[in-house]
């Protein structure tokens, strides 16, 4: 069974985002990061569904939720999903760290 891992950074993207969306509706806040959530142990599922961005590092991942971008990695060999970073497309890819 393929095992998800997130990084420090990807643990607190998604409480940046709550944080955010909560100032305009607590509810859709709350429901966003749950849908987030299902969407990661999708990819845990399913690694390979997200699209391959060697541009940003080799063997990244890009899959969306909503607005929002998934980046990870999948280890085939060590049966590992690393989820790196949860960032929306406004923000520049470049400027961005990633576990």
């Amino acid at each position: 069974m393929t095992r998800l891992i997130y990084s420090k950074r990807s643990r607190d993207d998604p409480l940046d985002i709550l944080d955010y969306l909560a100032e305009r509706s607590p509810g859709t806040a709350v429901r966003f990061v749950e849908g987030l959530m299902a969407t990661c142990e999708l990819l845990r599922v399913y690694p390979q569904m997200g699209t391959q961005r060697d541009n940003i590092a080799p063997s990244f991942r890009l899959f969306s939720h909503r607005t929002y971008a998934i980046f990870y990695r999948f280890a085939a060999n060590e049966g590992v999903v690393r989820i790196s970073r949860v960032l929306h497309p406004s923000r520049e890819t470049g400027e961005q760290s990633f576990d």
